[in-house]
């Protein structure tokens, strides 16, 4: 240990980022037990005089006017053979742990001590829970190497509370700013984090408001996160029914190639032309449609998004109607072509028998019907569409 002047010593860049310092009236307390009893415990140091643990204690020194304060200096090297970390991730390590054990769980921040949690895993090289390295019957077997139940330990909590306090950051920034600001628990906000994604996250704090929703024991959250699960349960309903209606889009196939065949007159050919090009449009819009549904990304939909894709929906419906009524267009163009030469006109129906004319008749007025039904679906007047089954 060493007296140094404490105007050369250095905040860790990233002390901030993990830790809090101590406010309010527990920061007067603090200063008056250095006051009382002077450092009692070394600052550590790095051979660069960086701080690693006693930035409150520094700080307060300097609001003293205490201008030396004792220091232990710890030599980091570059890199650490037996950990495999370089002099950075030593020293953040450090800074970490000796910061949470001095301070003790309960009083670090419980946003930052989730990313305190992160960092050690990444410098532990720690993946879904495991570590690699610390297979004893792998050749890269390495004795240093920390699993998360390792982590958890020297941190002083269980496992699971270190996968509460890790939940914390899937948590919108509205709701970890709640959280940092002491406005929301812990609890409840783990609560949130495992049971509702971003979206509907932000949904709850839209529909309560930050001021309400501090207010509210864990119990009515809970109720009020079940509301949503059962809307998004129903939600998930209406988009399997959506899928199956694009499913059975896609199984209509334009007919094409029963036009290609019949009677196309010139002006009409340049219609259909159009019509390709818009089912092409229209076809490949609908696989991104499919494609947008189906990804992980929107898994759960929004009410706004699900209006939205129901809009595409009923224009692919009507492009199918468009379809079909173009094929029927093209038809009756036909039929009248093949029907309408005047030598079938004049010498077939002249030498037909009563009976046959009578049938000939009785089609050709069913014909008429159809004829004013369509006229007046066209036009609107639903009302007077009549029979046609009843005319044959």
């Amino acid at each position: 240990m060493q007296m140094i002047d404490i105007h050369k010593l250095l905040p860790h860049p990233r002390n901030h980022e993990f830790f809090d310092d101590i406010e309010g009236s527990k920061w007067e307390d603090f200063k008056q037990s250095v006051v009382r009893r002077g450092i009692v415990e070394s600052i550590v140091v790095t051979q660069d005089l960086m701080i690693v643990s006693g930035h409150q204690r520094t700080k307060a020194c300097k609001e003293l006017g205490i201008l030396a304060i004792p220091c232990r200096i710890t030599h980091y090297p570059d890199f650490d053979s037996q950990t495999k970390n370089s002099k950075e991730d030593q020293i953040l390590e450090d800074l970490i742990c000796t910061n949470i054990m001095q301070r003790g769980v309960g009083n670090v921040n419980p946003l930052k001590l989730a990313k305190c949690i992160v960092e050690l895993e990444r410098i532990y090289g720690v993946k879904n829970g495991n570590n690699q390295h610390t297979d004893r019957e792998s050749n890269n077997f390495n004795p240093y190497a920390k699993t998360q139940a390792d982590i958890a330990q020297e941190l002083g909590i269980t496992k699971q509370q270190l996968h509460n306090y890790k939940k914390l950051l899937a948590l919108i920034p509205e709701l970890q700013d709640m959280v940092g600001d002491q406005n929301l628990k812990a609890t409840t906000a783990t609560l949130i984090a495992k049971k509702l994604k971003k979206e509907e996250q932000q949904k709850l704090l839209k529909e309560v408001g930050i001021d309400q929703l501090s207010e509210m024991t864990q119990k009515e959250i809970s109720k009020k996160i079940d509301k949503y699960i059962k809307e998004i349960d129903e939600i998930k309903e209406e988009k399997k029914a959506l899928l199956d209606t694009i499913e059975s889009l896609k199984e209509q196939n334009p007919i094409i190639e029963t036009v290609e065949k019949e009677f196309i007159p010139g002006h009409i050919t340049d219609e259909l032309t159009t019509l390709r090009e818009q089912i092409k449009e229209i076809t490949e819009e609908k696989l991104s449609l499919e494609e947008y549904i189906k990804s992980d990304e929107y898994e759960i939909l929004s009410n706004e998004r699900k209006e939205e894709l129901l809009k595409q929906q009923e224009r692919l419906t009507k492009t199918k109607a468009h379809i079909d009524v173009f094929e029927l267009k093209i038809k009756i163009n036909s039929f009248i072509k093949e029907a309408s030469p005047d030598i079938y006109l004049q010498g077939a129906m002249s030498i037909l028998d009563q009976s046959v004319k009578k049938d000939m008749l009785e089609a050709l007025a069913a014909l008429k019907i159809y004829y004013v039904n369509l006229e007046n679906v066209l036009y609107g007047n639903v009302r007077e569409v009549k029979s046609v089954i009843d005319c044959n």
